[in-house]
């Protein structure tokens, strides 16, 4: 979890958690997506923009939310959580700006990175029309889209709210009556998923076909994207529904990493070449489960340590797979720089897959050292890969499309 951008102004987001449960079992922004909170969603997106203060408005403070709020905190950030318009104020400074946000509506990052860089203060609006009735109405052709920037100073006219009113509420039509501008929101926006008000389960389920859409359309590779991405979308649902089952998989994925290595040194080569490849595997269902953009100090240390293996695995592959000396270890050594440096460069669609996936590479390689070919396939995937990296960079380049539900 890395905060991507550092805003020049002062901003503080206030969330809510009020409501984290009510008679029919809706869990509001306890509501879990993708194996996470929509709570969690609403602060990621926001501390990737450069908030790093977050005020949550709350009745009673659940474990689950306990542990949500440590671990912003162990990434730096700060979080506290109020239940008046006086905690409120005891938290907050005259120069800075407050990010509103309505309680269970999730934001994709797209929408908060559109959204923090209007002008401020403004407040998010969506038209009128019968399939905005989910959002709160602001007048008779204006609802609220769920976030706002007002100024800080703007919450110490607040006084003592009746039992039961919502903070964000009172905080909007503050703001309203202030005349704070309102900053129009496409209706493409609801239709692409990028806002949505979540009420019940069926709302959440259709964030997560988004997400897993989105999270299995993003791999470079060729391999990684058409045939472990689409396993990935069988596999993520059971795994997000099982306790232990993100851990259990970030922990297979370090293991057939090592074990790969471990074989390869002991010169058993096509067994750690299939280790390998299936270390690859889980490393795609990994990102699917997890999701790209939510990487700890632990897992960037863990990601470092994976590829580590499967290189050292590839070196040792190639050594004892010959007998031509040091020349197939150092082919494989280039590939893997080759491989590592097309991420680095604008390449077309027919190029970059292929050079960016290193399960079809390990599948090479696992195919030439059970034919006994390893010295010359080594030689020609690194010419091949040169060939291809030379053409790409004289031909337009077509990245894959962007994605807003990572």
């Amino acid at each position: 979890m890395v905060s991507d951008v550092v805003p020049e102004i002062d901003y503080v987001a206030l969330l809510s958690a009020a409501s984290v449960a009510d008679a029919n079992g809706n869990r509001g922004a306890l509501q879990s997506i993708a194996g996470r909170p929509l709570l969690e969603y609403q602060m990621r997106a926001l501390y990737r923009r450069g908030v790093v203060t977050f005020l949550i408005e709350v009745d009673t403070i659940p474990g689950e939310l306990l542990n949500l709020a440590d671990s912003f905190r162990s990434n730096g950030a700060r979080v506290e959580f109020v239940r008046s318009a006086n905690d409120l104020q005891d938290f907050l400074k005259p120069d800075q700006r407050l990010v509103v946000q309505a309680e269970a509506h999730y934001f994709s990052q797209a929408i908060i990175d559109e959204l923090v860089i209007k002008k401020p203060p403004f407040v998010a609006t969506l038209d009128g029309r019968a399939e905005n009735a989910l959002f709160e109405r602001i007048d008779l052709n204006t609802r609220w889209a769920g976030f706002a920037i007002i100024e800080a100073a703007m919450a110490r006219s607040l006084g003592e709210l009746p039992e039961g009113w919502s903070i964000a509420s009172s905080l909007l039509r503050l703001a309203i009556q202030d005349g704070v501008r309102f900053e129009p929101i496409a209706q493409a926006s609801l239709h692409n998923g990028d806002i949505l008000p979540v009420s019940n389960a069926a709302d959440a389920d259709q964030i997560v076909a988004m997400m897993l859409a989105a999270r299995c359309d993003k791999p470079n590779g060729f391999l990684e994207k058409h045939l472990f991405g689409n396993l990935a979308k069988l596999l993520a649902p059971p795994i997000w529904h099982s306790p232990n089952g993100g851990t259990i998989v970030a922990a297979l994925r370090i293991i057939c990493a090592t074990g790969s290595a471990s074989f390869a040194m002991l010169g058993w080569a096509a067994t750690a070449a299939v280790m390998a490849l299936m270390a690859v595997f889980l490393n795609t269902i990994f990102n699917v489960v997890r999701g790209f953009d939510s990487e700890t100090n632990l897992n960037r240390w863990q990601h470092i340590l994976f590829w580590t293996m499967i290189v050292i695995s590839a070196i040792f592959v190639a050594r004892t797979s010959t007998v031509y000396g040091s020349d197939p270890p150092t082919f494989v050594l280039i590939a893997a720089g080759l491989m590592f440096l097309s991420y680095k460069i604008a390449l077309p669609q027919w190029a970059g897959p292929v050079l960016r996936s290193p399960a079809l590479l390990l599948l090479i390689m696992l195919v030439a050292t059970t034919a006994t070919i390893f010295g010359a396939a080594a030689k020609w995937i690194v010419l091949a890969q040169l060939g291809m990296l030379i053409a790409g960079m004289y031909l337009p380049a077509n990245r894959t499309r962007n994605t807003n539900h990572a």
